[in-house]
């Protein structure tokens, strides 16, 4: 599907980037992977190690992948280290965007770019909507973006996926009951010191990071540009529901802790009309994402014994 086409995949080290690095190169796209710093494993496609908030660094791996697609996927994504440090992820959420999206431009025009924001934006003019310096800074991304579609005609393709899930080292909320049960198991461990604590009024769209993927594959070759594309499962679970999911698959008693989530976010419910309408059909279950995820952390800490 991607022979003959290069993709820039900015933030490959992370989560989302290393599942997209392996989906693309898998579908015969030439890719180069940018990261901060160098993996500690050889891997069969092109890392580019760039510091995206560093103009000259971004035009140099522009310049030196010369590609027809970038998936911008770097950044800064946890709600409570955008309490910590505010300022911080406004710059690489916002700055780092625009730097990449003008370096493009000047560069490689014909360049599609995909990127994606976040469920948790909030509308600009209801500014008493802004729950936290995260939603700020993903709702500051789609605006510039936004603007240099208007002024420069930039090839920028939008989307807003929910929370992401699946195998591999996540700080989502499923990554860390799935790590947290593989320990439990490791140990055996009944003591009621070691139960989990669940966020009883805490609500969730979750989707699988390779149906996403496969969604932001399709947005890059088809999507409409300055549209805003909302990846989602269309259904909100709670996290005591996530935690019946997790206790039908593991034979420990586990323990749960009900309490308060200190900051709620609420998020509107979302449509993945637009991309069905592309032809994107959703392959995982939210069970088969968290069996994936507990396998994975099952076998993590195997290996690490």
């Amino acid at each position: 599907m991607g022979k003959g086409k290069t993709i820039l995949i900015t933030g490959a080290g992370g989560f989302t980037g290393r599942h997209a690095c392996d989906f693309f190169h898998n579908q015969g796209y030439q890719v180069y992977a940018l990261m901060r710093k160098k993996p500690n494993l050889s891997l069969p496609y092109k890392v580019i190690i760039c510091d995206l908030l560093s103009l000259e660094q971004i035009e140099e791996a522009v310049n030196v992948s010369k590609p027809d697609y970038i998936l911008h996927l770097a950044g800064r994504c946890n709600v409570s280290d955008s309490w910590e440090h505010p300022v911080d992820v406004l710059s690489v959420n916002t700055i780092a965007t625009v730097k990449l999206i003008d370096e493009a431009r000047k560069h490689v025009a014909h360049c599609r770019i995909l990127i994606p924001g976040s469920a948790l934006e909030f509308e600009p003019n209801q500014l008493d909507t802004l729950k936290n310096p995260y939603s700020l800074s993903k709702t500051i991304q789609v605006i510039l973006a936004k603007s240099w579609i208007q002024l420069f005609e930039s090839q920028v393709i939008l989307a807003k996926p929910t929370n992401l899930i699946g195998p591999g080292n996540s700080t989502g909320i499923c990554a860390i009951l799935g790590q947290r049960i593989a320990e439990l198991e490791a140990k055996h461990s009944y003591d009621k010191k070691e139960s989990i604590e669940i966020a009883v009024n805490a609500k969730r769209d979750f989707l699988d990071v390779r149906d996403a993927i496969k969604a932001y594959e399709l947005l890059l070759r088809k999507g409409k540009v300055g549209e805003v594309y909302e990846i989602c499962s269309e259904t909100s679970y709670t996290l005591l529901e996530v935690m019946a999911i997790y206790r039908s698959l593991t034979n420990e008693h586990i323990h749960i802790e009900e309490v308060e989530e200190l900051r709620p976010s609420y998020v509107a419910s979302m449509s993945a009309q637009s991309l069905r309408d592309l032809g994107w059909v959703r392959s995982y279950s939210l069970t088969q994402s968290l069996n994936d995820v507990l396998t994975h952390f099952r076998n993590k800490i195997k290996k690490d014994v």
